[in-house]
């Protein structure tokens, strides 16, 4: 119907891994962005698995650094994604 990609949510519980794999053998165009639960655990097997991109909020933001002002948290954070990325994508 024209998606550039479809987001699969929720991904972190136990469902999550198994359908990525399942759509992308029956479905390898379709580009699938895993949201929902994704942290810096799950990132690697989403990526290997063939997603598109991961939807990542609470594993990234801190409430309470927010609240404290320490935002450098959260670039720490997006940091420990993106070397999960090179990682997986080269």
């Amino acid at each position: 119907m024209g998606a550039d990609a479809v987001k699969v949510f929720p991904c972190g519980n136990l469902v999550g891994l198994p359908c990525i794999k399942a759509v992308r053998a029956s479905f390898p165009q379709i580009l699938l962005v895993s949201a929902g639960g994704v942290n810096l655990e799950t990132a690697e097997p989403f990526l290997t698995a063939g997603v598109f991109a991961l939807g990542v909020g609470s594993a990234i933001t801190d409430k309470k650094a927010i609240a404290e002002g320490h935002f450098e948290v959260i670039t720490e954070n997006v940091r420990k994604f993106m070397v999960v990325m090179k990682r997986v994508r080269g």
